[in-house]
């Protein structure tokens, strides 16, 4: 009996506890909506045709501030992105419940992000009576943009202070926020809305005052820890293969007049994976930046200002490195040759190097036949014995749907094949009339792609797909002359539907 009645004031007290527990977060709650504290929260991977209406229902239950905020691209369509202010904490975990649900026939990605972000791309709707109505954001610029080449772009406003905002790494970001005289301004400046600021039309938009004084501010804080003196004459490559010789720097760097490539190395005097270049005028420290995050080798090369300090430092090490012959340098690698047969003939370079699975690869080569088409076949430089003993372990594993021949070859089919690439990369003729688009809209057809090339004659559009069988949002495009390549290249960054295509030679 005694037991019995414990049993029963154990449970008085459970629910006794459970209320206070929920009084009090319903105290919490109130304090925090009265307190004016909000939470935002940002949508990923939203269907493009996703209205605020379908965006509220998905978040059902959630109390939503104001208006949900649809991001767009440059061409002023959906990017699948918004963001959500939430009235109070509850409001933020019943939310955080809903990452990766599906909407439609996507799954969307809910992650929480601060009152920065929603205020960043907050659109001004109406004037405001208490501050100045005269600020405007323009994006989609070109990197080179100076302040002279907006106040011209602007040439019928009376402009007081342009702003050009850079990432943390002193490169710009292709967005400006400019202060003009007066509300008429304004009106005259939104009027040059997509107009061509060179090569790329520019979006304009009204922004709050406030909105301008953040964005000017974190430029300050960029910009006023230490004014860097940068070398007008140099850059830094990073993550180079390490058989890259000052050729291939110069291939890679086609459209700069260069003076000298320094190739840096290790204190094994093996090659570290990064150069030194030195160009000739200051017009050229531009293209080099453009060339940031381009491929050589299948690998991604970081392209990096220097500062002058930094050039003297790396000049001084280098002769302390340099100062004995390659041929002398301790712990140099012999390199090791594999030969893959029956590769899917869409395998990329990168596809190769997963493929072959912790190996440090020097090179990949993938061999062409005479009609300029992937043959199944690559080359692959390894750099020592172990690599060779990993490489041929994989000899009958899967890539994609296909099972792959490794075996073990000398150098002089790679010597052929890559010469043969050597070739095509310092006349800048492609021995394939080829062309790979990347960044397609998912649902791109191959007659839109077609439509998208209009001037070029197209033999084959071979639309590359992921794992799952979806479009990846690259394409090959086999075309019937070089000529032709040419013309395609023309198109590179020109929208296809909502999204600008990058067309990259093979």
């Amino acid at each position: 009996m005694l037991s019995l009645l414990n049993l029963a004031l154990g449970c008085v007290s459970c629910k006794q506890e459970e209320v206070e527990n929920e009084v009090s977060a319903a105290l919490l709650n109130m304090e925090q909506n009265m307190s004016g504290i909000n939470f935002y929260v940002k949508l990923s991977g939203l269907p493009w045709k996703a209205t605020e209406e379908d965006i509220s229902k998905f978040l059902v239950d959630c109390r939503i501030v104001g208006k949900v905020l649809i991001l767009t691209t440059e061409a002023g369509k959906p990017s699948g992105e918004a963001i959500v202010k939430l009235l109070a904490k509850d409001d933020l975990e019943k939310a955080m419940k809903f990452d990766r649900e599906y909407l439609d026939d996507r799954f969307v990605v809910v992650e929480e992000t601060g009152c920065e972000t929603y205020n960043k791309h907050t659109k001004k709707v109406e004037k405001v009576e208490t501050e100045e109505n005269t600020f405007i954001h323009l994006r989609g610029l070109v990197w080179s943009a100076t302040v002279e080449d907006i106040k011209t772009f602007l040439h019928d406003c009376q402009v007081k202070k342009v702003v050009l905002t850079k990432d943390e790494r002193g490169r710009a970001t292709g967005d400006a926020f400019v202060h003009l005289e007066s509300e008429e301004d304004v009106d005259k400046a939104k009027s040059h809305n997509r107009e061509y600021l060179r090569e790329r039309f520019v979006i304009i938009e009204e922004i709050y005052e406030s909105q301008f004084i953040k964005e000017t501010e974190e430029v300050k804080e960029v910009q006023g820890t230490r004014e860097k003196d940068y070398s007008l004459s140099h850059v830094m490559l990073s993550n180079l293969p390490v058989s890259s010789s000052e050729l291939d720097i110069e291939t890679f760097l086609v459209e700069v007049t260069i003076k000298q490539v320094t190739i840096l190395r290790n204190r094994s005097g093996n090659p570290n994976g990064q150069a030194l270049v030195e160009f000739e005028a200051k017009d050229d420290l531009v293209r080099c930046l453009i060339c940031h995050n381009s491929t050589l080798g299948g690998r991604i090369i970081g392209v990096d200002k220097l500062e002058n300090n930094e050039v003297l430092k790396i000049s001084s090490e280098k002769d302390m490195i340099t100062s004995k012959s390659d041929t002398d340098l301790p712990g140099e690698e012999s390199n090791s040759y594999v030969k893959l047969s029956g590769l899917p003939w869409k395998a990329t370079i990168d596809e190769i190097g997963s493929f072959l699975v912790d190996c440090k690869i020097a090179e990949v080569v993938i061999i062409y036949n005479d009609a300029g088409r992937p043959s199944g076949d690559a080359v692959v430089r390894l750099l020592n014995e172990e690599d060779l003993q990993k490489a041929l372990k994989c000899n009958r594993n899967y890539l994609h749907n296909r099972f792959v021949v490794v075996e073990e070859t000398d150098g002089s089919i790679y010597d052929r094949n890559n010469a043969k690439k050597r070739k095509t990369e310092k006349t800048g003729v492609s021995e394939t009339a080829s062309v790979c688009l990347k960044g397609l809209i998912w649902s791109a057809t191959e007659n839109d792609i077609k439509t998208f090339l209009h001037d070029c004659s197209v033999k084959e559009v071979v639309i590359k797909t992921n794992e799952r069988g979806k479009p990846s949002g690259e394409a090959i495009v086999h075309l019937n002359t070089l000529s032709d390549v040419e013309k395609a290249i023309a198109h590179n960054r020109e929208y296809l539907g909502e999204r600008f295509v990058i067309i990259d030679k093979m």
